[in-house]
C-alpha cells in the first residue's frame, strides 16, 4: 500500500513537468500486479478573463434613472441622474389642464429617505376636506403623491379656472394644500387678482392634496330703501281717514331691522319696526284723520307727500213738494162727451 502512495505521488509530480510512460509495480510478493500508466503534461495554464455576457435591457436601465409619471393614467417617465436631477424640463399636467407642474431641468426629486424619487402619481380626489369657512373650492381637487417627494429647488405649481365659477362675492383666488392636522392651508400665490385671466400659480417643495380656494368678500350689512310713497286719498273731509303707504327694501347681504316713521306737518305721528332678510322688501301703511281743514304734509323716511282735508259741506234742504189739485172729473167727462158729438157730427152721412 506504502508503494502505491509513493507511485502516486511520483506520477503527480511528474505530470507537472512532461509527458511519460513507465511500468509500476504494485501489490507486495507473488501477488504483485504490474501496470502501466501513462502521464502527460499539459502546457502551462495562462488566465483569461471570460467574455462578456450582454446585460439584458433590465441591466442596461440600473445604469440610468427614470422618474415614471401616471397622470390619471397617463403615463410617460423622464430620464433623471444618478443623484435625482432632472435631465431635461418637465411638466406634469392633469387630463382637464386644470393643473400643471413644471419642474426645470436640474431639479432634484428626492423620496422622504433622501434618495432620488422613481414615480409621481396624480390622482382626482372624489370626496375631498370642506373648505375653510368663507371659502369655496372652485374645480376638482388633485392629490399628487407620494407625499413624502421634496423638490429642490421648488417646483412651480400653476392652476387655471374659469370666470364664470366664482362666486359673485369673490374677493381673491388662492391654492392651498390640505394638512390633515391643520385642514386647508393658503399658499402664497403669484397671481392673486380675481381678474387675471383665470389665472393663479405658487411654488411648492413637496407633493400633496392641492385645491383652488376662492375666498369670499363678508357679506355686507342690512341696508335698507324706501320707495313708492302713496297717499289715499288726496283729499277727504274732516275726520275722514287717509291711508299712507311705503315699500321698504333690504338691499344690503344680512337681515336686519329698519324703522319707518309717519310725520306729519314735521310731527310723528305713528311709527313701526319692520325686520326684513337680505333681498326681501315689504309694504308698511299707516292711516291718519285730521279733525281741522287744511293742507298737511307728509313725511315717511325721506318720502314726501301731500293730501287736503276740507270743511264738511252743509247739509242739503230738501225742497217743499208741490199741493196736489183734486181732479175734476165732471169737467173731463164732459169733454169726453162733446168730443164723440162731434166727431159724429163730421162723419154723419149725408
Amino acid at each position: 500500500m506504502r508503494r502505491a502512495v509513493y507511485a502516486l505521488i511520483l506520477i503527480i509530480i511528474l505530470a507537472l513537468f512532461g509527458g511519460f510512460s513507465t511500468y509500476l509495480a504494485l501489490g507486495q510478493g507473488d501477488d504483485s500486479q504490474f501496470v502501466t500508466v501513462t502521464v502527460t503534461a499539459t502546457p502551462d495554464i495562462v488566465w483569461q478573463p471570460p467574455p462578456e455576457v450582454p446585460q439584458p435591457p433590465g441591466e442596461i436601465a440600473r445604469s440610468k434613472l427614470w422618474l415614471n409619471i401616471n397622470s390619471m393614467d397617463k403615463l410617460t417617465r423622464h430620464e433623471m441622474s444618478l443623484d435625482g436631477k432632472l435631465k431635461a424640463p418637465l411638466e406634469v399636467i392633469t387630463p382637464d389642464y386644470r393643473y400643471k407642474l413644471e419642474m426645470a431641468e436640474g431639479t432634484r426629486i428626492l423620496t422622504a429617505a433622501r434618495l432620488p424619487a422613481n414615480k409621481i402619481l396624480v390622482e382626482r380626489v372624489m370626496t375631498p376636506p370642506l373648505p375653510p369657512s368663507g371659502s369655496v373650492i372652485i374645480g376638482d381637487v388633485y392629490d399628487f403623491n407620494p407625499s413624502g417627494i421634496t423638490f429642490e429647488p421648488p417646483a412651480r405649481l400653476v392652476s387655471t379656472y374659469n370666470l364664470d365659477e366664482l362666486p359673485q362675492n369673490t374677493s381673491s383666488v388662492v391654492i392651498a394644500h390640505y394638512d390633515p392636522e391643520q385642514n386647508w392651508i393658503e399658499m402664497e400665490t403669484e397671481i392673486e387678482s380675481v381678474a387675471a385671466a383665470g389665472l393663479v400659480a405658487t411654488r411648492i417643495s413637496h407633493l400633496t392634496m392641492f385645491a383652488i380656494l376662492a375666498k369670499l368678500a363678508p357679506p355686507a350689512p342690512a341696508s335698507f330703501e324706501c320707495s313708492l310713497l302713496s297717499i289715499s286719498p288726496t283729499e277727504v273731509n274732516i275726520g275722514e281717514t287717509v291711508n299712507v303707504t311705503i315699500l321698504v327694501a333690504n338691499t344690503g347681504g344680512q337681515s336686519g331691522s329698519y324703522q319707518v316713521a309717519l310725520r306729519i306737518n314735521s310731527v310723528t305721528v305713528a311709527d313701526r319696526e319692520v325686520a326684513l332678510d337680505a333681498g326681501a322688501s315689504e309694504q308698511v301703511g299707516f292711516s291718519t284723520a285730521r279733525d281741522t281743514a287744511g293742507t298737511y304734509s307728509v313725511n315717511v323716511n325721506g318720502l314726501t307727500g301731500t293730501f287736503i282735508v276740507k270743511e264738511k259741506p252743509a247739509p242739503v234742504t230738501p225742497a217743499e213738494p208741490m199741493p196736489v189739485k183734486p181732479i175734476i172729473w165732471w169737467l173731463i167727462g164732459g169733454i169726453i162727451v162733446a168730443v164723440v158729438v162731434v166727431t159724429l157730427l163730421i162723419f154723419r152721412p149725408s
